[in-house]
């Protein structure tokens, strides 16, 4: 995956940050998904704006792991988004 590519969420996901998660209403599958803290960290700087380097840089920073295992979790993270149409890539 490059990492130069920036995702953005799917207009059509509603989310609301409870505590330290997020819940994401998908109403084309009338399906409800709650992300741990890793996730909804990821999912809230999934702006339109920032690259996968620039989101595995902030894991890196505010969870205090090395590069190679931010970047497996996160190209994990958003492969599992994409798969599920909750984002896109520009």
């Amino acid at each position: 995956m490059q990492l130069s590519l920036i995702p953005s969420k799917n207009v059509n996901i509603q989310y609301r940050n409870i505590e330290l998660q997020a819940v994401l209403v998908i109403p084309q599958e009338g399906k409800v998904k709650v992300l741990n803290h890793v996730g909804a960290f990821i999912w809230d700087k999934i702006d339109g704006i920032h690259t996968i380097k620039e989101l595995i840089d902030h894991i890196i920073r505010e969870f205090e792991v090395n590069e190679d295992q931010a970047a497996k979790d996160v190209i994990y993270f958003l492969n599992l988004l994409k798969e599920k149409n909750m984002i896109q890539y520009q």
